[in-house]
């Protein structure tokens, strides 16, 4: 996934959360029967920092091709090689890895870098 696409996921992921802070608050607001609640923005506030915070976390783990071969520590001829035994999921005609999930992989498996 190229950077653009990775900032433009994040800001859709981030739209959406406000939509739904934003709801939730007015929500909020009118089943109490305030307009204003200063303590449910802060809480709103906290709520999507910390979303967003776990959301790169989880971007970093994922992997395009490339990264993946880099991240196992082989040619990507090679990751083509092998590609239906490693655990893959393919959007959009480009082949996603997980770091985790290649890590189990290599635990599981006899993989070696070396073989041809």
């Amino acid at each position: 996934m190229e950077r653009g696409q990775k900032v433009l996921a994040l800001t859709i992921v981030f739209l959406a959360l406000s939509i739904l802070v934003g709801c939730y608050w007015i929500g909020r607001s009118i089943e109490n029967g305030v307009t204003s609640n200063s303590n449910s923005i802060v809480q709103a506030s906290q709520n999507i920092t910390s979303y967003m915070s776990r959301a790169n976390t989880s971007q970093n783990d994922i992997l395009n091709q490339a990264q993946a071969a880099n991240y196992l520590q082989i040619t990507e001829d090679r990751l083509l090689k092998v590609i239906d035994a490693i655990p893959h999921v393919r959007l959009g005609g480009q082949d996603i890895f997980s770091k985790k999930a290649l890590s189990d992989w290599v635990e599981k498996s006899n993989f070696s870098s070396d073989v041809n």
